[in-house]
């Protein structure tokens, strides 16, 4: 059988062209938070961001969400995550989907083992996006958990 006698060089140039191609796909780069535009879809990721996060009080930033829009902040309350609900709440709850949703932030990017737990959550906020049925004051697109001492509990 007779070859190409360029077919090692060819071949090696078809890799390294695949190669720089796969890695042109990957975007891997600190966006500031102030520059970030979040469009709110739940399947998009957390963008990385630069400088600290700053701390806010829960009940203010539902109150005053576009004060907060696309700022990197810190926030602690109560998670929830359960059918058709996934937010951070100013108080466990005494049953599920209780307590008014206009003290609260909706949550994304966050797992099901934070659910009914005391947690300090770091990200980017948007009023943009209000969460399922467009019910709360804004979205908070979460980078870091901390688990705090106090759990939620169970709910009946």
């Amino acid at each position: 059988m007779r070859t190409f006698p360029g077919w090692p060089f060819f071949h090696a140039c078809l890799i390294l062209l695949g190669i720089i191609a796969l890695a042109g796909c990957h975007r891997e780069e600190d966006v500031p938070a102030a520059k970030y535009s979040w469009s709110g879809s739940a399947r998009e990721e957390c963008p990385s961001t630069l400088g600290a996060a700053n701390t806010v009080e829960l009940a203010d930033l539902a109150a005053r969400p576009t004060a907060y829009e696309g700022k990197f902040i810190r926030v602690e309350g109560y998670y929830y995550g359960y059918f058709e609900h996934a937010a951070l709440h100013p108080e466990p709850e005494a049953e599920s989907y209780s307590g008014n949703f206009d003290e609260q932030v909706w949550v994304s990017s966050i797992d099901a083992e934070y659910s009914r737990q005391r947690v300090q959550l770091t990200g980017i906020f948007t009023a943009k996006s209000r969460g399922h049925g467009a019910q709360w004051p804004g979205t908070l697109c979460v980078v870091s958990v901390l688990k705090l001492p106090g759990a939620a509990g169970r709910m009946p």
